[in-house]
């Protein structure tokens, strides 16, 4: 071998050397960068056949005098075009660059510069949120996705799916989602205008993809949307944030049944598991354990009416939720006193579940109930869901026998208040073995006369009695009837314990199923009080 290298390989690299330096001088000045890579692998195919034919032993140094020459001692002049290059996404001569720049692992420009690219394309993506905020999630989301799907086929393309270039752009992409990047001055202005966060945007588009009104997707479009919404999940840095979002739209989709396939919630909450680890998901995965053992609990409950002879003419489904597992409060909402008929159903379901589970305490949210009423009074048959208090206004007319009522005859039937923590018919130091509680309409007119004028006289109160009746006389069911200068169903009518509202027996819709906004009582507590419950959704039927 010592003979082979003094005779042939020896001077066969020094005049290699020669060639190689005087070809790269003369392509630097001669052509472009782009022409200048392709004439280069050109070579290097050439040079390594040449060498496999006729001396192989001598490959590996003419490789690397190869690099030396031709691809190192021309770094500077191959890095000129590079961010050009990637802006303009040319798949062929990048892939030519990569090809000539891996073997030496010189590709630190073409990192650093694909990354740049990335970012902005990112923040050129998400710079212009749309003002409606139903759009916004969608805009943002997809938009990341899309182009997280482009660069992903782009990698894998251009730069053989190499890990340092999905780290890079894994990278740009959780600088760019939360708004870390330096250029990213669109972005900032835009989120202050908005007030979004890259959490809140990311909850609400999965609440959407789970929600039973996506109609347009088949299961299978869906559950792919939630899987590519994990990966947009990783990039997000604020995750205890959007623990804190999810955990409210989740408690929403269960409790209203907003939630198109429970094996898509359940399918969300492992792929998040996985990311963050079970105790991240802990809380999520007991509300969707209390949801499941729903059924077997109302089957239980169904029996125990029946050896007792006691029929309603409604249907009812009742949830029984864990402590400290749900966001909710009952610290702030409105207490009233329920319909006599859901009040009956509630109090034997207390009585059930009380003696099947001794030593537990037991809290009504029914600020959380939802009631779904079939009217009558109309020319035509209507189904309207409500929450329950809102449910309550109407059956009040059935409990009155009339069209009309006065306000302070509502507020005293009732009982409306703002509730310190209380539930509206178990008392938080309340001992599960209660005595019974009579239900008769003889209770609800002892409390009308029992309310204090002062308290009828606070516009708190007023406005609490305003905001109950605002969504019904939006959907035209009610109205108030009109004094002097105002008009009937006049949103801007100022009510007050002397008005009277009304039932609008003129009322006609397209749609047969009505539905009133759950959001209508008021805005949400920050603080949230986590307690054992009872999660009541009586329906009529």
């Amino acid at each position: 071998m010592e003979i082979y290298n003094q005779i042939f390989q020896n001077p066969l690299i020094d005049a290699t050397r020669s060639f190689y330096s005087q070809w790269a001088c003369q392509r630097e000045s001669e052509l472009g960068c782009a022409q200048y890579v392709t004439e280069a692998l050109a070579l290097r195919t050439e040079e390594h056949n040449r060498a496999m034919q006729y001396y192989k032993c001598s490959l590996l140094p003419m490789q690397n005098l190869f690099q030396e020459i031709i691809v190192e001692q021309r770094l500077n002049f191959l890095n000129m075009n590079v961010r050009y290059v990637i802006a303009e996404e040319d798949k062929s001569n990048l892939r030519n660059l990569f090809r000539l720049l891996s073997p030496n692992n010189l590709c630190n420009e073409l990192l650093h510069c694909f990354g740049e690219h990335v970012r902005t394309s990112i923040l050129e993506a998400i710079s212009n949120l749309p003002k409606d905020s139903s759009l916004t999630q969608v805009h943002f989301i997809e938009s990341l996705l899309n182009l997280r799907s482009r660069f992903l086929e782009y990698i894998d393309d251009v730069f053989d799916g190499k890990t340092a270039f999905r780290n890079q752009m894994d990278k740009a992409f959780n600088l760019a989602v939360n708004g870390r990047v330096p250029s990213s001055s669109i972005l900032a202005t835009t989120s202050k205008q908005t007030n979004y966060r890259p959490s809140e945007l990311l909850c609400r588009y999965m609440d959407s993809l789970l929600r039973k009104s996506v109609k347009t997707m088949t299961i299978s479009e869906i559950e792919t949307k939630l899987t590519a919404s994990i990966a947009i999940f990783k990039y997000i840095d604020d995750k205890d944030l959007f623990q804190k979002y999810y955990q409210r739209m989740l408690c929403k989709r269960l409790v209203f049944n907003y939630s198109s396939i429970l094996e898509l919630e359940e399918s969300v909450i492992n792929q998040l598991k996985t990311v963050c680890g079970y105790e991240f998901t802990s809380k999520f995965q007991r509300m969707f354990n209390d949801v499941q053992l729903s059924p077997e609990l109302n089957r239980k409950f169904t029996e125990y009416l029946q050896s007792k002879d006691i029929r309603f003419t409604f249907g009812h489904h009742f949830h029984v939720l864990t402590q400290c597992s749900w966001p909710i409060s009952l610290s702030g909402v409105t207490d009233f006193l329920l319909p006599l008929e859901l009040y009956t159903c509630t109090y034997h379901f207390e009585e059930f579940y009380t003696a099947a589970h001794q030593g537990r305490k037991m809290r009504w949210a029914h600020s959380y109930s939802t009631v779904e009423i079939q009217v009558l009074f109309t020319d035509k048959a209507y189904q309207i869901q409500a929450p329950a208090i809102n449910a309550a206004v109407l059956l009040f007319f059935d409990h009155m026998d009339s069209d009309r009522i006065k306000v302070k005859d509502l507020h005293f039937g009732l009982q409306l208040a703002v509730s310190e923590g209380r539930s509206t018919i178990c008392n938080e130091n309340r001992s599960t073995s209660k005595q019974s509680v009579p239900v008769t309409d003889s209770s609800i007119t002892s409390k009308m006369e029992t309310c204090s004028q002062d308290v009828l006289d606070s516009s708190c109160e007023l406005d609490l009695i305003q905001r109950l009746l605002t969504p019904l006389i939006e959907l035209n069911i009610i109205y108030v009837e009109a004094t002097e200068g105002q008009s009937n169903n006049s949103l801007g009518n100022i009510v007050t314990m002397d008005s009277v509202i009304a039932l609008n027996r003129s009322f006609t819709s397209k749609r047969l199923k009505l539905r009133v906004n759950f959001g209508s009582q008021g805005k949400e507590s920050n603080q949230v009080s986590y307690l054992r419950m009872c999660m009541v959704s009586p329906k009529f039927t």
